[in-house]
């Protein structure tokens, strides 16, 4: 059965995985289930390689830009929910869509020019923790993009901040407004509840625009805060 929604497409199938395959270890285990019919899927080239289709779902959402696929084995069921949607709006994938076409642009490339196009200013500190490089990586990652003439730098050494340049956007009037934060935290606070670091993240505010965003949206009944301190959470409220 195939489900499709505005946020997402389901595709539930009969018959719970084949052994020792389980959820967790659906891109590393593999079992066909019938590999005569595989034999036959591969000859006329309409088949995956064995234990190449999680590889590709998943490789393919994470290049579009789309949060990842997800898996779920119910009873005698097995539910795959590809979402059609991610941190990243539709209009800021197709600017980078066409920043590709022009020149390639790595996976951090990406992250670090969404980030800026929010009006962020990044350093390297910032870098490596929106991005998960080292030290050294953060670096040539910047300095590739400042060279592509997609960053301005300023200052230099431990000091340097690099900013959008204003040659790289068609894009500053198609960046997320207000409205499309709000209802990019509120869709991912109904799957589950949203920390204070996954706000920032969704949105690239800094910590006080998020901070007033996340008040606002409690204040309305839109989110609903629990917890305290480290540990404060934001789930989907009941007014939207």
């Amino acid at each position: 059965m195939i489900e499709v929604r505005p946020g997402r497409l389901a595709v539930v199938s009969p018959g719970r995985l084949p052994e020792p395959v389980t959820v967790k270890t659906l891109r590393e285990a593999q079992a066909a289930r019938n590999p005569a019919v595989l034999r036959v899927l591969r000859a006329l080239n309409l088949a995956e390689d064995a234990g190449r289709g999680i590889d590709v779902i998943e490789d393919e959402m994470a290049d579009a830009m789309l949060s990842a696929p997800e898996f779920e084995e119910t009873g005698d069921f097995v539910t795959v929910v590809l979402p059609v949607r991610g941190p990243v709006s539709p209009e800021e994938r197709a600017w980078l869509l066409e920043l590709q076409s022009q020149g390639a642009l790595e996976p951090v490339d990406r992250a670090l020019l969404v980030h800026a196009s929010r009006g962020v200013v990044l350093t390297n500190g910032l870098a490596r923790e929106l991005t998960g490089l080292d030290s050294t990586e953060a670096r040539r990652a910047l300095q590739r993009l400042r060279l592509r003439g997609l960053l301005e730098q300023r200052g230099a050494r431990g000091g340097a901040s690099y900013r959008l340049a204003d040659f790289a956007p068609p894009s500053r009037g198609r960046l997320m407004t207000p409205v499309a934060m709000e209802r990019l935290i509120l869709d991912h606070a109904a799957e589950s509840p949203l920390s204070n670091a996954d706000v920032r993240a969704l949105t690239g505010l800094d910590r006080n625009a998020a901070r007033a965003m996340r008040k606002r949206l409690v204040k309305e009944g839109r989110l609903v805060q629990g917890g305290s301190r480290r540990g404060t959470r934001y789930a989907r409220g009941t007014r939207q």
